[in-house]
C-alpha cells in the first residue's frame, strides 16, 4: 500500500484543503497501521472523499465504493465517496474530530471488506483500529530506531517524526539509557508537500564518527557528533 488520502469539500468551489491538511497526520496514522497489518500487495491506495450533497450533484458521482486500477493492472485503488455531516463534525473540538473521522473509516473500511468478502482485510481494519485508539491516535512516531556504536559505547539512533500544525518535523535522536543525549532537527516540511515525504532508510557512523543518514533516492545527510558523548 503506498497512501491513505482524505479529501474534503462542501461545494464545487471549495475543496477544504485546510481540512485535508489538518488531518493528514490521522491518515497517515491509518496508513502506516494497515501497511504493517494487511499483507496483501495488490491495494495500492484508499480515498475517502468526504462531501456534501451539493457536491455530488455536481460531480455525477455515485456515493459509496469506487473500485478502479493503477497503471500496474494489478493494483487496486479503493475510493469511498461519503455524504460528510460537516455541521456535527466542525461542533467537536480537534481530539472528539480525530475519534470520528477514525470510527468513520473503520465504519467504512468494515463495509467495504464485508462487501468485498475481504476476511484478511476486515481482519487488519479492527486491529488497526482498536491499536488507534490505544495509543489515544497519537501520530507522531519514530520512522527509524537502530543501535550505532559511538565512542566505544552503544547508542540508539532514531529518526522521529513530529506533526504540528499544518507542519511536519523530522529530528534525529541519540537516545542512551533512555535518555536524549542529542538531538537534531534534519527538515521541517508543510503537510500540503505530504507527496514529497521524506524516507530515511538508514543510519551509519562514519571513519571520523560522523552520523551518516540514508535517504530514499536523493543524497545522504551527514554532520558530527564527535564531541557528544565524552
Amino acid at each position: 500500500m503506498n497512501r491513505i488520502n482524505f479529501d474534503f469539500q462542501k461545494n464545487e468551489y471549495s475543496q477544504l484543503v485546510s481540512i485535508t491538511d489538518k488531518f493528514y497526520p490521522l491518515s497517515n496514522l491509518l496508513f502506516r497501521l494497515l501497511d504493517v497489518l494487511y499483507n496483501n500487495k495488490k491495494l495500492e491506495f484508499i480515498n475517502f472523499n468526504f462531501y456534501t450533497d451539493e457536491v455530488f450533484e455536481y460531480i455525477s458521482k455515485n456515493r459509496g465504493i469506487d473500485i478502479r486500477y493503477g497503471i500496474d493492472w494489478n493494483k487496486t485503488i479503493i475510493g469511498f465517496y461519503d455524504v460528510f455531516d460537516f455541521t456535527t463534525f466542525e461542533a467537536k473540538n480537534y481530539n472528539d474530530q480525530k475519534i470520528y473521522l477514525w470510527e468513520k473509516c473503520h465504519y467504512i473500511l468494515s463495509f467495504i471488506a464485508n462487501q468485498k468478502q475481504a476476511n484478511d482485510l476486515k481482519q487488519a481494519i479492527d486491529e488497526a483500529y482498536k491499536i488507534g485508539l490505544d495509543m489515544n491516535l497519537e501520530t507522531n512516531y519514530i520512522m527509524l530506531s537502530q543501535k550505532i556504536e559511538l565512542n566505544n559505547r552503544v547508542i540508539i539512533a532514531e529518526i522521529w517524526v513530529k506533526f504540528t500544525e499544518f507542519k511536519m518535523e523530522y529530528i534525529f535522536v541519540l537516545n542512551e539509557n533512555n535518555s536524549i543525549v542529542f538531538e537534531k532537527t534534519l527538515n521541517i516540511a508543510d503537510v500540503s508537500t505530504k507527496h514529497l515525504f521524506v524516507k530515511y532508510k538508514k543510519i551509519t557512523i562514519d571513519e571520523q564518527n560522523s552520523i551518516v543518514i540514508k535517504q530514499e533516492a536523493t543524497t545522504p545527510i551527514k554532520f558530527s557528533v564527535a564531541n557528544v558523548l565524552n
